[in-house]
């Protein structure tokens, strides 16, 4: 019977070992058409334009603030050369925040003080880092107005991300 013990101890832990040891396989996210990109990119850029609207007027911080401010004139820039972008291509643009965007939005018009800008960097922060990715992997588009997007911002979008970080740790 001990040994029998001992032998079913043995194998159930060399399935852990072998279960962890196991890792799953990645797979790439297919590349998401130029018309899907142009959407998701306006939605990100408005959001940051939103969001550092009103980081603007209830951040307790000066540098989150200053930093607002900047954010929201690139992103009325990158929205405009997205819509540049898009026109030709059959892309339907909403007015308004995706509900993702939209719900956080309205979760940051319920702070204040230093828990406003702790949100408001993380929430910025994510906004910039899926434009920044997205656009990165348009650079080499087929559609020449939405790969000169991507070559022309990819840089500033990555400068900005870098700031957001650098002010969190700050925080």
């Amino acid at each position: 019977m001990r040994t029998m013990m001992a032998t079913l101890t043995l194998l159930t832990a060399a399935g852990l070992v072998w279960c962890e040891d196991k890792k799953p396989e990645r797979r790439d996210a297919p590349k998401v058409t130029e018309n899907d990109f142009l959407a998701l990119a306006l939605d990100d850029a408005m959001a940051v334009e939103r969001f550092s609207s009103l980081a603007d007027k209830r951040a307790s911080s000066d540098k989150v603030k200053e930093l607002a401010r900047k954010l929201q004139e690139d992103a009325k820039a990158y929205r405009k050369d997205l819509e540049e972008a898009a026109r030709g291509l059959k892309v339907g643009f909403l007015t308004g925040l995706k509900d993702g965007s939209q719900a956080t939005y309205a979760r940051l018009l319920t702070l204040t003080g230093e828990r406003f800008d702790e949100e408001y960097l993380k929430a910025v922060g994510e906004k910039l880092s899926t434009f920044h990715t997205s656009t990165a992997d348009q650079t080499d588009s087929k559609v020449e107005s939405v790969s000169k997007f991507a070559r022309d911002r990819t840089k500033g979008i990555k400068t900005h991300l870098d700031e957001v970080k650098e002010l969190r740790k700050g925080k």
